[in-house]
């Protein structure tokens, strides 16, 4: 079988893996690591995520062949998964704003507003704001692995 990832894909994937378990789906990604060393390797992810792979910042932008959505959910929610393996129909490629990324910076006071506002819920907690995104990611997992999604840094990189 061939694998359908990007080296960027591979690279975060083992990332994730070595650090959270995303395979264990049973066990608590964040089991067994301290607030301060979380911080350390979700800042680590971001430097990974953020550093152009072959030149360049957006994978396959190249490909006039592919047919692709981006999606950001300004920083405040994630397109449904649900929703992602239905637009596989229809898109060649899938690519989800990064949830873990984000996390590696505090909230901003306006950020947590605008959550409000929309009636988003936002948490400041980074144990559990990390650890629904790693369910997000896990849920995502076999969609990654065949190389339909994808997730990027679409937030704002301060």
């Amino acid at each position: 079988m061939t694998n359908l990832m990007t080296p960027r894909q591979q690279e975060s994937l083992a990332f994730l893996q070595e650090h959270f378990r995303l395979a264990d789906t049973a066990d608590d990604p964040l089991a067994g690591i301290p607030l301060a060393k979380l911080s350390t390797i979700l800042g680590d992810y971001r430097e990974l995520s953020l550093r152009p792979h072959d030149g360049q910042l957006l994978p396959g932008a190249e490909d006039t062949q592919q047919v692709a959505l981006m999606s950001s959910g300004f920083q405040l929610h994630l397109p449904d998964p649900t929703l992602i393996r239905r637009s596989s129909l229809y898109f060649d490629k899938f690519y989800v704003d990064d949830p873990l990324v984000r996390l590696s910076r505090s909230l901003r006071d306006g950020e947590v507003a605008i959550g409000k506002l929309l009636g988003v819920p936002v948490t400041s907690d980074l144990r559990q704001r990390a650890s629904t995104a790693l369910e997000y990611i896990r849920e995502l997992l076999p969609a990654v692995q065949e190389g339909y999604v994808e997730f990027l840094p679409t937030c704002p990189v301060p």
